[in-house]
């Protein structure tokens, strides 16, 4: 048996208006909705996953925050 991180992936979005997935698998949210993600073996292996892409009822007011390792800073409301 071969470990996982053996096999390839290759990885893709079947609703790229809702959802985008990288190389490595990481999946970003780009509109509200619900979209598909596939993963696929050269091998033949197929799985997908249902994402489910919500508008959040915050935003942040920081353009740019850059904060040293330990440091704090209050967010703005």
């Amino acid at each position: 048996m071969r470990a996982l991180s053996s096999v390839p992936v290759i990885w893709r979005s079947l609703s790229e208006t809702v959802a985008s997935v990288s190389p490595d698998g990481s999946v970003v949210g780009i509109s509200t909705g619900q979209g598909v993600v596939e993963a696929r073996t050269a091998t033949g292996l197929v799985a997908r996953a249902t994402v489910l892409v919500a508008s959040s009822p915050f935003a942040f007011g920081v353009d740019v925050l850059s904060l040293a390792p330990g440091a704090q800073a209050p967010f703005a409301q």
